[in-house]
């Protein structure tokens, strides 16, 4: 049983498999490459936002854990959509779907 739980988690890392677990299949299935691409900007924000609050908790006391318990889950889940969103985007022949590029200034993304 070890040897299979390995061998199902080798070359994917523990954001990717949360993802997988998270992000049903098919989900965009119905969505155009518009709607992938309007969609995708906004997990690209959330992945962001998630990253820097992820980091921002590891550099505390104990913050590995706080930043498990407060995080991990839904940086799974957003990671999992962009993901399944990618994957989607590629089967319709859509344009590459990329992250916005940072804002003047404050090196974040912007919110729309």
């Amino acid at each position: 049983m070890a040897l299979l739980l390995a061998a199902c988690s080798a070359g994917a890392s523990r954001d990717e498999r949360l993802g997988k677990f998270l992000v049903a299949p098919g989900k965009y299935r119905l969505y155009d490459c518009v709607q992938l691409a309007q969609v995708s900007q906004y997990y690209f924000v959330r992945e962001s936002e998630l990253r820097e609050a992820k980091a921002k908790a590891e550099a505390g006391p104990g913050g590995g854990f706080v930043s498990a318990v407060a995080y991990d889950a839904e940086y799974g889940q957003v990671r999992g959509n962009i993901d399944e969103l990618r994957r989607e985007a590629a089967e319709k022949n859509c344009p590459a779907l990329q992250p916005p590029p940072p804002a003047r200034g404050t090196g974040r993304a912007p919110v729309r």
